[in-house]
């Protein structure tokens, strides 16, 4: 569609001078969605849960076939209570688009989900591209001694182990390996780090096996960090993508992923597009039949099986059925000639038209409409990384497997400021079966 076909309250949101303020520590929140009235913007607090008591872990334990929990970033970090399951940066996003809360993203965060979508490549294809990360042939076994831990002691240092298996890795790859894949970034702190270092062990687990020994709208959006960070987010998820993986997956990825990306940097520049940050988002599926009651909300008609939006570009891949790992085809360029981001169908908004004028739809009902082909729900990842660690206690003379785990634990609220953002954490279980 060109722009000129547009309705005019595209138009005009598109045009529109977006408000924005640099704040004290040069991140920048901006304001994209004009047609949100104060009225609207959500203010209440929502229901937390300890992350430890929490169907979110309950889902995570039952997805990695996880009996008990050995360790966790934080043991009384609080989550947003949800009684279903999800992906902790999509619900995120879901919750304060379609429940008008601000939103703050940084540049770990996208860091972390590229990465993870680099997993699923690598493991897809890892004698491919066995020699973009490693000299050796087969696997080569990663050692960790802690004489002094106790198995299920709150008190061991998982932190260190982490630590250790990535300084073991970054001897044992390609030069600059672990440094391109380091989350580098001003706003990171310890969890990130380590989040991502376990994510680094999860793309390198074809290469190692690793052993421990012991005795709708938003209101507004922040972009957390300084111009420079998301400018080199732009430039080593590009290097990434030239260097450690496939060369076809390579440009098809790159053509999806780098414009979006390139739009973060343009927050800074004062250039912000507030029709492409009201299309990162929208859940739903087509039904047969239109939407004859005007007055309802579309997201009751249509059926909420699926996420379309941008927000695809930063899944490469999705399941299909529990293990199969297929092409997500929503995976595509952004452009105003998506259909989830003016859906024809949505000329059903218009007011007060009999003739249904598409200058005269309702922009804030449109702006959320759902296209008819997105991820679904069930398909997507679950958020995280994980890596297989056989742990061999010696005072017990017995073998566990463990998981180590790290990525979007779940979703987070500032109290004060009710600000959304994706909950990032690691846990360490048990796996269900022990080796005798």
């Amino acid at each position: 569609m060109l722009f000129e076909a547009l309705p005019k309250p595209f138009k005009d949101l598109y045009n529109h001078k977006c408000k924005y303020h640099v704040n004290d520590d040069n991140s920048i929140t901006f304001y994209p969605s004009p047609f949100l009235k104060n009225d609207k913007i959500a203010t209440k607090k929502l229901d937390k849960e300890l992350f430890i008591d929490s169907n979110q872990l309950k889902y995570f334990k039952e997805k990695l076939n996880i009996s008990e929990l050995e360790g966790v970033d934080d043991w009384n970090c609080n989550i947003i209570k949800k009684s279903d399951n999800y992906h902790g940066f999509i619900r995120a996003i879901e919750i304060a688009f379609f429940q008008h809360y601000p939103i703050s993203i940084k540049p770990s965060d996208l860091w972390l989900l590229i990465l993870q979508g680099i997993a699923f490549h690598v493991n897809k294809n890892s004698e491919k591209l066995r020699d973009k990360y490693v000299y050796h042939k087969s696997k080569k076994s990663l050692e960790v001694i802690r004489q002094g831990f106790i198995k299920g002691s709150k008190k061991n240092d998982y932190n260190s182990v982490i630590n250790e298996f990535i300084e073991q890795i970054d001897k044992n790859t390609i030069p600059d390996t672990v440094k391109l894949l380091k989350n580098d970034f001003t706003t990171s702190n310890n969890i990130d780090d380590i989040a991502t270092k376990l994510c680094i062990m999860d793309i390198c687990q074809c290469y190692f096996s690793y052993r421990m020994i012991i005795g709708c709208g938003f209101p507004s959006i922040t972009l957390n960090g300084i111009k420079d960070d998301w400018i080199n987010l732009y430039k080593k998820c590009e290097e990434l993508l030239n260097t450690k993986v496939d060369g076809k997956f390579s440009e098809k990825w790159k053509l999806s992923l780098l414009p979006v990306l390139n739009e973060f940097i343009n927050v800074y520049n004062c250039k912000i597009d507030c029709v492409f940050w009201n299309s990162m988002i929208k859940r739903g599926g087509f039904m047969s039949g239109i939407l004859r009651d005007r007055n309802k909300d579309a997201r009751d008609v249509y059926e909420r099986d699926h996420y379309c939006g941008w927000i695809n570009v930063f899944f490469p891949y999705l399941f299909s059925g529990n293990t199969d790992i297929i092409e997500n085809d929503a995976c595509v360029p952004y452009s105003m000639n998506q259909d989830y981001v003016y859906p024809q169908r949505s000329k059903t908004f218009c007011m007060n038209d009999d003739n249904n004028n598409s200058d005269n739809i309702d922009i804030e009902s449109a702006i959320s409409f759902p296209s008819r082909h997105g991820a679904r729900v069930s398909s997507l990842p679950i958020g995280l990384s994980q890596a297989p660690v056989v742990c061999i206690d010696l005072n017990t003379n017995q073998t566990y497997d463990l998981i180590f785990a790290a990525g979007f634990t779940g979703v987070q609220q500032d109290d004060r400021t009710l600000t959304i953002s994706p909950q990032v954490g690691w846990f360490i279980g048990q796996k269900e079966k022990k080796i005798i």
